[in-house]
């Protein structure tokens, strides 16, 4: 696995993104949808599993799931399950501070 910076320290990503908001990201060929919540940062794939739609032009609700803009299907940020199972899960990407900076891993193809 490789590591890959986002933010240089915790003052960009707090700036970056806010509580609750979420921000699509490219690295190389992946689009990942960056999540904000009150218990931190999560990564997603940035394609819903069911129609490919750009889940960070979706929501975030209290259960800490972003929510598709499309057809409403929820995926838990923490693991890329479907609440309902309706459509296979989302890949999901482990986050990591590192040096005061916010890193993601990214698997070697």
């Amino acid at each position: 696995m490789r590591w890959v910076t986002l933010f240089e320290n915790e003052t960009a990503a707090h700036q970056a993104l806010e509580v609750n908001d979420l921000r699509r990201l490219k690295l190389g060929e992946r689009r990942i949808c960056l999540a904000r919540t009150a218990t931190g940062f999560y990564a997603i794939a940035d394609a819903c599993p069911h129609r490919y739609v750009s889940l960070s032009e979706g929501q975030l609700n209290y259960l800490e799931e972003v929510v598709c803009p499309w057809h409403n299907y929820r995926f838990a940020l923490k693991s890329g399950r479907e609440c309902q199972q309706r459509t296979p899960d989302a890949e999901t990407y482990p986050l990591k501070w590192e040096d005061g900076a916010l890193k993601i891993g990214i698997a070697d193809a």
